[in-house]
């Protein structure tokens, strides 16, 4: 049995202490890691809050855009509507002074031609 003691004495001597010396060195490479990584997670979350606030930046102004631009093209369309009755009276006054001129010159030819065959 004294070579199971031996054994035993040679793992207690020396396995023992590495084995507590290997957990130590990673409990502390973990303490590393996760206080680098809880940075890195830090750092990453302060840069998706400042490109979300970039986002909702050029969105606010990106929507103001668009309002402006709508309230312009809405203006534009009520004047070409406008223009476009003005034109329509014109265009309406216009063939009635046709009409007019036509019935008067027609009149005026029928006089005409009245009075030469009453001279006649």
């Amino acid at each position: 049995m004294s070579m199971v003691e031996d054994v035993r004495q040679v793992i207690q001597d020396f396995l023992a202490p590495e084995l507590r010396a290997i957990t130590a060195r990673l409990d502390s490479n973990e303490k590393v890691m996760e206080a680098r990584f809880g940075a890195l997670e830090t750092q990453m979350n302060s840069r998706f809050k400042e490109v979300d606030s970039r986002f909702n930046s050029i969105e606010g102004q990106s929507n103001s855009r668009f309002n402006e631009i709508s309230v312009r093209l809405q203006s534009l369309q009520e004047t070409i509507d406008r223009s476009d009755s003005a034109q329509k009276l014109l265009i309406a006054k216009l063939t009635e002074d046709f009409q007019f001129d036509k019935r008067l010159t027609e009149l005026e030819r029928e006089s005409r031609l009245n009075k030469s065959t009453t001279a006649a």
